[in-house]
């Protein structure tokens, strides 16, 4: 589900990639990349440019906390709840429901 949208840019992930260390993907048209999340770094990418690459590392970076429905606050490095069933964002946090 794609859990952000920033400008052009949406930032999603896939339920079935359990065994992969957490990250993002993010998507502009063809282009692609994907942020491993703890700790932050590039993981792979197409078509993006330098200064995209830069731009989008620090949208990963701001929008890393998670809020849960109970209030507890985490980090998305640990990992979304095993069976979500609702992810949205805001402009300050990412809510899995």
């Amino acid at each position: 589900p794609t859990v952000l949208r920033a400008g052009p840019h949406r930032f999603f992930f896939f339920s079935n990639e359990g065994l992969e260390p957490p990250h993002i993907h993010v998507q502009h048209g063809a282009k692609l990349a994907k942020y491993w999340l703890d700790p932050v770094r590039l993981a792979s990418r197409t078509a993006f440019k330098p200064h995209e690459i830069r731009t989008i590392e620090k949208l990963v970076h701001e929008n890393r906390a998670l809020s849960t429905k109970r209030g507890a606050r985490t980090s998305v490095a640990r990992g979304l709840p095993a069976r979500a069933k609702a992810v949205r964002a805001t402009r300050e946090q990412l809510v899995v429901d």
